[in-house]
């Protein structure tokens, strides 16, 4: 066992060794900016706004939009929003309305689907609607 450790690390160390020396000098290339004006201004707003649109537009990609932008999560809310609780029930305007950064904060999360077509929906471009629960087990709540 060790002669086999032994030959495969010469083995491996060989071609290292035997790179091809040449006295030519290096070209120096001289890179060039791909950018016309060095003084462009791009808003704050625009850059952090949204992502770019995808050409397919798969699900995926929109809620990580959703997830990560309050103006997109606003413009793709229907309001008046129906509100329930264990509580009592409301409608909430859009002035009411707060921002939820759904689960990209948590590291990792679980999709639980009830059927294989549901999975094959995730990949599916012409799906308008979803519905995202969440189960906290140490309160024995869900939240929709």
């Amino acid at each position: 066992m060790k002669n086999f450790i032994l030959f495969l690390a010469v083995l491996l160390t060989i071609p290292m060794s035997c790179k091809r020396t040449t006295d030519e000098p290096k070209k120096e290339t001289v890179r060039q900016d791909s950018v016309a004006s060095a003084d462009t201004v791009v808003p704050a707003d625009t850059t952090s706004a949204l992502p770019p649109k995808v050409a397919d537009e798969l699900f995926d990609d929109f809620i990580y939009s959703f997830m990560k932008s309050k103006r997109f999560q606003l413009s793709r809310i229907s309001f008046p929003l129906p509100f329930h609780s264990h509580e009592h029930s409301r409608v909430l305007s859009a002035r009411e309305w707060k921002f939820d950064p759904l689960f990209s904060k948590q590291e990792t999360y679980t999709v639980i689907y009830h059927s294989e077509k549901e999975m094959k929906a995730e990949k599916d471009t012409g799906v308008s609607e979803a519905t995202f629960e969440w189960i906290y087990l140490s309160k024995k709540k869900t939240k929709q």
